[in-house]
């Protein structure tokens, strides 16, 4: 966000209660690729645990929400609304 001078959370404004887990992502400026090698994980696994296609497990959940600087429990919560989402939303 440099090229723009602005923080990312003044062009990207969702409302933290309402955030899957990959707005927590770009909130923290990184692609799928960039959180996947920092939580050393794959990064079809990142993707499959942002779609809520694939379970979070404790681990995973600890590690993303550290490499992301946000509590496990948000991190959890961000997932939750992931997997409750309505059929055709975007995560």
């Amino acid at each position: 966000m440099d090229v723009l001078g602005a923080a990312i959370d003044q062009v990207v404004c969702i409302d933290p209660e309402e955030r899957y887990p990959g707005d927590w992502r770009v909130m923290k400026g990184m692609t799928q690729p960039e959180l996947a090698a920092a939580a050393k994980i794959a990064t079809t696994t990142l993707r499959a645990i942002e779609r809520a296609d694939q379970s979070l497990s404790d681990h995973n959940a600890r590690t993303l929400a550290a490499v992301l600087g946000i509590s496990v429990d948000t991190y959890r919560a961000a997932y939750r609304r992931a997997r409750s989402r309505p059929p055709g939303t975007q995560v």
